[in-house]
């Protein structure tokens, strides 16, 4: 947070402790949840600072080059410095697909 920001929350009455960048410093990993696109613009911070990072899915599937979801691919994600977690209609698509494809196999699906 650039220090004018910080300048602007406390004249609003809302003291900050530091910037952002001291507290991602500090921290082993940030789960982003900004609205869609803003954590794109937040990736080179994170990767400057080398930091792990989970977006949620309003972002792009490139932003991490992995989008994660617990039942279909828990395996690929562990070890990973950055993923996607896949947005609420995937997340509940690939429950529902990959019961049926354990099950019975799937080669495609359109949905």
């Amino acid at each position: 947070m650039p220090v004018e920001n910080i300048e602007a929350f406390e004249k609003a009455g809302m003291p900050a402790a530091g910037t952002i960048e001291e507290m991602l410093e500090k921290s082993d990993l940030v789960v982003d949840c900004t609205p869609g696109k803003i954590g794109e613009s937040n990736k080179p911070l994170y990767e400057q600072i080398g930091i792990k990072a989970i977006w949620q899915g309003g972002e792009s599937h490139p932003i991490a080059g992995f989008s994660f979801n617990a039942v279909s691919n828990y395996d690929g994600a562990v070890g990973r410095d950055l993923v996607r977690v896949v947005s609420c209609n995937t997340t509940g698509l690939c429950r529902v697909i990959s019961a049926i494809d354990q099950e019975l196999g799937i080669n495609k699906v359109r949905v």
